[in-house]
């Protein structure tokens, strides 16, 4: 946990703030009982608030916007000169590290990346697979068996995450889970969260990782992410 209140934005590509939202992110920040005035929130496109997220976030009457729809529109350049202190990608994954490294800026991130770097700015990167030989890394809520739809209570999810209607199996929909276990809680043998699993890492990943290592600063942990942002 941060010791001191530091201004925050938090970018979220498409694909990050859907796997966010799966981990309980978006759920678990509508709960915290302390004010969120440092935090802000801006995502690549509107597409993913109506998964939910524009509804938690609002609940907490936390601060979010998107990214303008035109394609003439420099996003990252936008972003990269917001007189921003340091710009943190985490997580970074194996694949958006591979094309870091040979120059490749294909995607909001990368784009964010490169422009920031190019801006003189501190940029850090916490990598999905960094320089172990494997981690343990744990999944997000997930329906584990088939189940008959009656034999479900449709109140279990308020977030549509179960579609008990349009078939007689029911249906776990991920794009609109928001974590908060309630499935979980309620029906242990069907749904699973936090199940481990240990990935191991290709020595290619842990190679690219160390290429990074002499332009950007890596991120071992998210205590070590917390310690230095505390440090600015």
């Amino acid at each position: 946990m941060l010791s001191k209140k530091i201004p925050i934005l938090a970018v979220f590509s498409d694909a990050g703030a859907f796997v966010y939202n799966r981990y309980g992110f978006f759920w678990n920040l509508s709960r915290l009982d302390s004010e969120m005035d440092n935090f802000r929130v801006l995502f690549e496109s509107d597409f993913v608030l109506n998964h939910n997220i524009e509804q938690l976030l609002r609940k907490k009457e936390i601060p979010y916007s998107t990214l303008p729809r035109d394609p003439c529109f420099a996003k990252s350049i936008w972003l990269a000169n917001q007189n921003l202190k340091c710009i943190i990608a985490s997580p970074l994954t194996s694949n958006s590290v591979a094309k870091l490294t040979t120059g490749i800026n294909d995607t909001l991130v990368l784009n964010l990346l490169s422009a920031g770097k190019k801006a003189g700015q501190m940029i850090g990167i916490f990598p999905t697979d960094r320089g172990f030989d494997s981690i343990t890394s744990k999944l997000p809520v997930r329906k584990t068996k088939p189940v008959d739809s009656k034999d479900l209570d449709p109140k279990v999810c308020s977030y549509g995450a179960l579609d008990l209607e349009s078939s007689s199996n029911a249906e776990y929909l991920s794009e609109f889970c928001v974590g908060c276990r309630k499935c979980v809680e309620k029906y242990p043998e069907i749904f699973s969260v936090d199940e481990e699993i240990e990935i191991h890492i290709r020595s290619i990943d842990q190679v690219n990782t160390q290429k990074l290592s002499d332009e950007f600063r890596v991120f071992h942990s998210p205590e070590e992410i917390s310690s230095f942002i505390s440090a600015l």
